[in-house]
């Protein structure tokens, strides 16, 4: 009889964990949305892929022939982490646009970095005197992260992510994660380009040098684009 019992009592205490498990809250799209931001903000990897991007954009846009140093990487992903963490976003509840895809709109107040650290990268930039790239960028991003409490701020904005289900988890494409951390960064690779400027005219100027005076003109090509047929010319003229 008292085994019996007892047999009951662990049926009963069984039903009753099946029942519990079975009513833990699943994971919701928007919920996933909001998990993967806040691994952005602890730099879990997401903004290696941030950093890589403005990388490709900055050196485009200036046309850098100088290189982003790998060993620079760490010291700039921080600092980005640290700006990332002065942007608030807010996720509204998901939209169900069919049984596995769901649309999220994010409102967000960008950060202009910009603009937070001109004054500061102009003054700093004017007494360079070091010849260590990685160096002056890394003692750069210490004296912009002191800036970041006081960020100057755009104007609040909002854009959509897509959600996907997939299996008993969700996924969102990399590409619209990179895209959105990019927004709310406005401006995040100045501290890179205001240095970037420097060495890249110092490095030219070296290039030009030896061009000009020993005919060594692989670099000067890679500053000017001109071909190595054009530089020999212009070097048996000169």
């Amino acid at each position: 009889m008292k085994k019996r019992r007892m047999l009951c009592a662990l049926c009963l205490l069984l039903g009753l964990m099946m029942l519990c498990s079975g009513c833990e809250k699943k994971e919701s799209a928007d919920d996933y949305l909001g998990r993967l931001i806040t691994r952005a903000k602890e730099n879990e990897g997401e903004l290696q892929s941030v950093l890589e991007t403005g990388i490709a954009d900055a050196k485009s846009s200036n046309d850098f022939v100088i290189d982003f140093p790998d060993e620079l990487k760490e010291s700039y992903e921080a600092f980005l982490k640290e700006a990332l963490n002065q942007v608030q976003f807010e996720l509204n509840k998901a939209d169900k646009e069919s049984n596995d895809t769901y649309i999220i709109r994010v409102t967000y107040e960008p950060i202009d970095i910009a603009a937070t650290t001109k004054e500061t990268d102009a003054g700093y930039v004017k007494n360079i005197s070091g010849t260590d790239f990685t160096t002056e960028v890394k003692n750069l991003l210490e004296e912009d992260t002191k800036l970041l409490s006081n960020a100057t701020k755009q104007q609040k904005k909002s854009r959509t992510i897509t959600v996907k289900k997939s299996g008993d988890s969700y996924k969102v494409s990399k590409k619209d994660i990179t895209a959105l951390l990019q927004d709310a960064l406005q401006g995040y690779m100045a501290p890179y380009e205001a240095v970037g400027t420097v060495f890249d005219f110092r490095d030219f100027m070296q290039a030009y040098l030896d061009a000009y005076f020993k005919g060594d003109t692989e670099r000067y090509c890679m500053h000017t684009g001109e071909s190595a047929e054009e530089a020999a010319a212009w070097y048996e003229e000169s």
